[in-house]
Parts: C-alpha cells; structure tokens; sequence
C-alpha cells in the first residue's frame, strides 16, 4: 500500500476507497538482477473499503482480486486519455507494518484492531475466505 486509504462516500452513501499498491517485478539483464515497480490504482467498496481504511496503512503487504476497468475520457485541451483500475473483489492483509519505536504508533494500533477484528469474526467467515465472501456480498450491494 502506497499510502494510508481514505474513506469516502458517493452521493447515495455508498462508501469506497481508493488504494494505490506497488507491485515490484524482478528480472536479470546481462547476469544482473533489474527491478521494476508499477503504481495501480485499486477501488474498493462498501464494508471492504471501511475494513480498509480502519486496518491498513502505508506500506503494508496486501493481494488484491478484482477486475480490471479502463476509463476513458477527453481532457478540457481535446487529448484523449485513459486510465486502467482495478475494481476489488477481494483483498487480504498480508502482514503488519514494521515497529518504528517503543512508542504506540496508528500502525501498530491498526494491526492490534485488525487482529481483535478477526478473532471477532472467525466464526462467521471460516477458512480464511471472509475476505472473498464478504466482497461479493459488497459488491451485490452495489
């Protein structure tokens, strides 16, 4: 995650964020290793996007599932122009931020309210796909 998502409403009261994540590609040229790192642009709706905002933060690990849209418009100066995200159908956390000292920081809060939260709701998501279920859910809410 590229920076801390912010929650946001439509006009109907839909609630969405929208996450940017960097993905790295690692590839050998001539015997030496290149790195590459692509910025996306990820929407993510309903109870998904609130569980987003509360819980993750810059620089945490996540997989996004979704399907990818392209929007294309006009600018004001008669270019044409485009722009490819993903809408997300499912995301799982994948790992905590890094302690950055002794003190309480929001992102070690955000990891201890992402753990109550889903010793919380075990019962009701099993199996580690609460992810994927509630997203349908979300997405049928739509």
């Amino acid at each position: 995650v590229v920076r801390v998502p912010e929650l946001h409403k439509t006009k109907l009261g839909i609630s969405y964020c929208k996450l940017i994540v960097a993905v790295n590609e690692l590839y050998y040229t001539a015997g030496h290793s290149q790195q590459s790192t692509s910025y996306i642009s990820v929407a993510v709706w309903n109870k998904t996007a609130s569980a987003c905002c509360t819980y993750l933060t810059k620089g945490q690990k996540v997989r996004i599932i979704g399907k990818l849209r392209q929007s294309v418009w006009t600018s004001n100066s008669g270019l044409k122009k485009s722009k490819l995200e993903i809408t997300c159908e499912t995301v799982e956390f994948l790992d905590r931020p890094q302690k950055k000292s002794a003190k309480s920081t929001k992102a070690e809060t955000a990891a201890v309210a992402s753990d109550a939260w889903a010793a919380s709701h075990n019962s009701e998501y099993e199996e580690s796909d609460w992810a994927e279920e509630m997203c349908e859910a979300d997405l049928q809410e739509i």
